[in-house]
């Protein structure tokens, strides 16, 4: 039997982690940054805490925050790393959003891979193939948007602030381009996106 972690490392290593350099990304394992002068844009792949050998959730959390305000952050607060974690939430110093809430149904999304028997290509590519179209077709506005106006802030931004509030509506711009969908939510209340659904569908 191929387990569930099996399952997600071939899907991350031969399906995902190729797509996101195509797209621009550089990193590996659960975290990709798209290059830019003045910020970190990042991508991190968020495992479940309730992962078993036969079962496994994950979701993404978009992260786009001012390098100046980091590094003044950082030096305020010595124990924040030197890049900020896409996958950790740093309050005011930072803000992250889960892919979920910039789809159309504005909600918390985690997909899923399950323990099997067959060829473990087959196991992983229906969710494989789901994330990599969610990505594509969801995650080039916001971060694009958000770069752009975080080059209208002169780099900074406010100390320890992305370049725009999670609800898209600050600064200039097209609020309809932008993180449109409010502050992430907690994992409680959330809805797994099952291997052949399509949990971008509204």
């Amino acid at each position: 039997m191929v387990t569930a972690a099996a399952v997600h490392a071939y899907a991350m290593r031969t399906r995902t982690a190729p797509h996101l350099r195509a797209l621009g990304f550089k990193g590996s394992g659960q975290r990709y940054a798209l290059p830019h002068e003045k910020a970190w844009a990042q991508l991190g792949f968020q495992k479940s805490r309730g992962n078993t050998a036969r079962s496994m959730r994950f979701t993404v959390n978009l992260s786009v925050i001012g390098k100046e305000a980091w590094e003044r952050a950082h030096a305020e607060a010595s124990w924040l790393p030197e890049r900020p974690n896409p996958n950790v939430r740093y309050g005011a110093r930072g803000e992250t959003v889960r892919i979920g809430l910039l789809l159309p149904s504005r909600s918390d999304v985690w997909w899923g891979f399950e323990a099997g028997e067959g060829p473990v290509e087959e196991l992983a590519e229906p969710c494989a193939t789901d994330v990599c179209t969610v990505i594509t077709d969801h995650m080039p506005c916001p971060i694009c948007t958000a770069l752009w106006r975080l080059s209208r802030s002169h780099g900074g931004g406010r100390p320890g602030a992305t370049a725009c509030s999670m609800d898209g509506t600050d600064g200039d711009g097209p609020p309809e381009a932008g993180l449109r969908a409010g502050r992430p939510s907690s994992v409680t209340g959330s809805h797994r996106a099952g291997l052949r659904g399509s949990a971008h569908l509204p």
